[in-house]
């Protein structure tokens, strides 16, 4: 009887040996880090200078835009952040911006902020563009949305 249960007992261990080794293969596997992709190449080839339109949905008039980045990084999630200054150009003035671009490097799709240097009290900037850069990286279009009022307007620039 006590042969029988040392068998039974080796053919459980046997058996629960391969549920072991393959908790453990599974558990290396998991705990191995696969290193981030690095995008400092993407961070490196980003224009400096982009120029293009900015239009309020349902009105006809285009404003000018340019910007300029001056300091790319990256941030604790390892997103491009891009800082530089722009200015917005229409019929009636310019006005001069510092912006601020957070990128989300593996899909392109960024987050662009603007803040009004002249102080201009009807230069609305409680908001923010989202939108995507093309591939080659020379185009950006987005979207901008008020967020008092969920205004919305159409920015298209492209490098210089």
């Amino acid at each position: 009887m006590c042969l029988i249960l040392i068998f039974g007992f080796f053919k459980m261990l046997y058996q629960f040996r391969k549920f072991f080794l393959l908790g453990l293969v599974l558990l290396v596997g998991c705990a191995t880090k696969v290193p981030a992709p690095d995008y400092s190449y993407l961070a490196e080839r980003l224009p400096r200078n982009y120029h293009g339109i900015f239009r309020w949905h349902g009105e006809s008039a285009e404003q000018n835009v340019s910007i300029a980045i001056d300091d790319v990084f990256f941030d604790a999630e390892k997103n491009i952040v891009a800082r530089g200054t722009g200015t917005y150009l229409t019929m009636f003035r310019e006005t001069d911006i510092d912006i601020k671009i957070a990128i989300v490097p593996e899909t392109l799709r960024f987050e662009m902020w603007e803040k009004s240097l002249d102080g201009v009290s009807d230069f609305i900037t409680d908001g923010s563009h989202i939108g995507m850069l093309s591939k080659d990286l020379k185009t950006i279009t987005a979207v901008w949305t008020t967020r008092g009022t969920g205004q919305q307007g159409d920015l298209k620039l492209e490098a210089k």
